[in-house]
């Protein structure tokens, strides 16, 4: 379980991500791309502005299935209560572009093969 939600915020938020099950070991990624057993894992809440929290549970023991990965998505509102971010994916729930209100956009976001994220 990722928390808070995503959504638009005033401010940066410390995001939490839990397991029900004992023993789990939990991974994450902050950019956007899948989460596999080289992600980095999860030892405290992580301060999140914008971007994509994308985060699953690995079990080691005989017999136990991986989770599902789970995926929040949080954008900061700037200074002007008025703003709105639209945050675009692509079919896989990859962030790939925000724009404003009007249609302009704010921030492009490109994936090599595999899901490495472009350097922009």
């Amino acid at each position: 379980m990722i928390t808070p939600s995503g959504g638009v915020y005033d401010a940066l938020q410390l995001v939490s991500i839990t397991s029900a099950t004992s023993g789990a070991i939990i991974r994450y990624t902050t950019d956007g791309t899948a989460v596999n057993t080289s992600s980095t894992e999860y030892q405290g809440p992580i301060a999140v502005g914008t971007g994509t929290i994308r985060a699953k549970a690995f079990l080691a023991a005989d017999g136990w299935i991986d989770s599902a990965e789970r995926q929040e998505i949080f954008a900061l509102s700037g200074n002007d209560e008025d703003t709105v971010i639209y945050i675009h994916t692509n079919i896989l729930g990859s962030v790939i572009g925000e724009t404003d209100q009007d249609g302009k956009l704010i921030r492009a976001i490109e994936y090599k093969p595999f899901g490495k994220r472009k350097e922009q």
